[in-house]
């Protein structure tokens, strides 16, 4: 780093007295900084200092660090490619002033999945820092998660967001939920998360960070030796129908039932739409459908490659199951420990088909760093959860045997 005194320091108050549409923040800015992109270095300056870092100083590029969006309905790529409006971007240059100075992050809103009662989820692994009542009336918080990102420590602050799930010294993992972005507070003028990087020295732009990561994890990651198969070859109507057979959104046939159009959810109260029972922000049982068939797809193949890792293929019964595990707790059916290592082990205990899909689903509620179960929405019990699943997959066979069977 190479640090260059300014013949001056310049101070100013600037008040931000304006409103826009589009702007969430507003109070006072002390001093004036810039971020300067020239080629891969960015340059920040105030009247103040000035200094001179590489982009490999402000990110940890380091191989296997596990990186998520702190949007649960977007993914990283989506983050780098979301245009922020005025107001809402890293840095000084569209006038993000705000009482600490040039906003030090990045304003997510429902453009992007970040409406309000969206799920926010940790982007690392960590520990949870700080818990901070921003308004001090309970109806908006900050969560500081202190992580590792191979080359120090960093803070992911997320702002804006209620219904905490977390408390000051938890152990969280990359994509664990933690919150929901939480209505208009006296910090904005609209829900949105306002996702801050603090690497210690500095705040680092999330968009930037979140490339410079999926870039790294391109360079390293080894090129198949053959195709890997995704879930192509499970149509949308299996996906929809198995798994809102398995809701109760959708009756065996593909009926819609009551519960389609809208219901609380039994576990957390939230209000859930459609045939998956989303619960992450939409306008119509038919949006949610969408962003949640989507999601569903995205994380099939997901499934399909770490099983593949693993040197396993996974039959119609296995991935399908998978998908329905996906779409009810994203963590038992993704996470280390999970659906995947799960059905390994069934096999290996030689247990096959039918008990060997069961097995998998009821174990993959194992936290496995705790060894305790992890399923509060089923109470936490071994029973109702293996009556739970059971219930489950019985529902997908009969919306399966209401369809023509797959080749």
């Amino acid at each position: 780093m190479l640090l260059l005194l300014a013949p001056a320091a310049i101070h100013l108050i600037q008040p931000i007295n304006t409103v826009v549409e589009s702007w969430y923040h507003y109070g006072f800015h002390f001093g004036i900084q810039r971020e300067i992109g020239i080629g891969p270095v960015k340059t920040r300056i105030d009247w103040t200092f000035m200094y001179v870092k590489s982009a490999r100083e402000a990110i940890a590029e380091a191989t296997g660090i596990e990186l998520y969006s702190p949007l649960a309905d977007a993914s990283l790529e989506a983050i780098v490619d979301y245009e922020p409006s005025f107001g809402q971007s890293f840095g000084p240059d569209t006038g993000n002033m705000r009482d600490y100075g040039p906003h030090g992050g990045v304003d997510l809103d429902a453009r992007v999945g970040g409406g309000q009662g969206a799920d926010v989820v940790s982007p690392a692994t960590g520990k949870v820092a700080v818990v901070k009542d921003l308004c001090g009336d309970g109806s908006s918080y900050q969560i500081q998660i202190e992580a590792n990102d191979g080359y120090g420590t960093v803070i992911h602050r997320l702002n804006h967001i209620d219904k905490i799930a977390v408390q000051e010294g938890q152990t969280v993992k990359a994509g664990e939920r933690v919150a929901s972005i939480a209505p208009t507070d006296c910090h904005s003028t609209g829900p949105h998360l306002d996702w801050k990087i603090d690497n210690g020295k500095e705040w680092v732009n999330p968009q930037t960070y979140v490339a410079q990561y999926l870039e790294k994890k391109k360079e390293s990651t080894p090129p198949l030796a053959s195709p890997v198969k995704d879930a192509g070859f499970l149509t949308d109507e299996q996906i929809i129908r198995s798994v809102g057979s398995a809701e109760g959104t959708l009756t065996p046939e593909g009926d819609r039932t009551s519960a389609f159009s809208g219901h609380v959810d039994p576990g957390n109260g939230v209000w859930n739409l459609g045939t998956f029972s989303y619960q992450h922000g939409a306008d119509s049982p038919e949006e949610a459908d969408a962003k949640q068939l989507a999601r569903l797809r995205r994380q099939a193949n997901e499934l399909i490659q770490k099983a593949r890792d693993k040197g396993v293929e996974l039959d119609f019964s296995e991935a399908i199951n998978g998908i329905d595990l996906a779409n009810q707790a994203p963590l038992a059916a993704l996470d280390k420990g999970g659906y995947v290592d799960r059905l390994v082990e069934a096999k290996v205990k030689g247990l096959k088909d039918w008990e060997a899909i069961h097995w998998a689903r009821v174990w993959s509620f194992i936290d496995p760093d705790t060894g305790t179960w992890n399923a509060p929405g089923l109470g936490n019990n071994q029973a109702s959860i293996e009556a739970d699943q059971l219930r489950r997959m019985k529902a997908i066979e009969a919306a399966i045997a209401s369809m023509e069977q797959p080749r």
